[in-house]
């Protein structure tokens, strides 16, 4: 039996759906690294649980405290779908939910934070990446996170970068 395709269109067809591939990584990659060069930092408060995940080495699932907020003061039990809830950041870059977004011009010191609504009855509404992964052995200092740092795009998307201490400090990711 004659192949549908010749050898030749094969090559060309698996090497064009490799370059497609590695164009798009390379897009990816290049808007992450715009976002955590120009993004805003932001600090959002977290309660860490899910310690050390079996299939997935040292790591910790984040429960973002203005995620229930968002549920709780913007949304009702029928929305469903993305949003965008309207933040400030204070001095020391904390966020503070405001208002959800109705489309109108934000104020000078007011961000757009994306969110985006699950089925999951626990943890409905996401507003950031929760999981966060880290070297073995350095769970005492990662027990001691309080906040996640965050870098806020003009679009309200995030980009998790570490985890902070209680008085806002990086914390170490080096063993003691």
């Amino acid at each position: 039996m004659k192949p549908l395709l010749s050898k030749k269109t094969t090559n060309l067809l698996v090497m064009g759906n490799l370059l497609l591939f590695l164009a798009a990584a390379a897009w990816l990659t290049s808007a992450r690294e715009s976002q955590l060069s120009t993004g805003r930092t932001l600090l959002l408060e977290v309660e860490p649980y899910g310690r050390r995940s079996p299939l997935n080495g040292n790591s910790m699932i984040l429960r973002y405290v203005m995620a229930r907020e968002i549920e709780k003061r913007l949304l009702r039990d029928d929305d469903h779908g993305d949003g965008h809830a309207v933040i400030s950041i204070d001095a020391t870059d904390i966020g503070r939910l405001l208002r959800k977004h109705d489309g109108s011009a934000l104020a000078a010191n007011e961000y757009l934070l994306h969110y985006r609504l699950r089925s999951s009855s626990i943890d409905r509404v996401r507003v950031a990446p929760d999981f966060f992964s880290f070297q073995k052995g350095l769970e005492q200092q990662y027990a001691l996170a309080t906040y996640a740092e965050l870098r806020l795009s003009e679009d309200g998307s995030t980009l998790l970068v570490g985890l902070r201490d209680a008085e806002r400090k990086p914390i170490s990711t080096t063993r003691d």
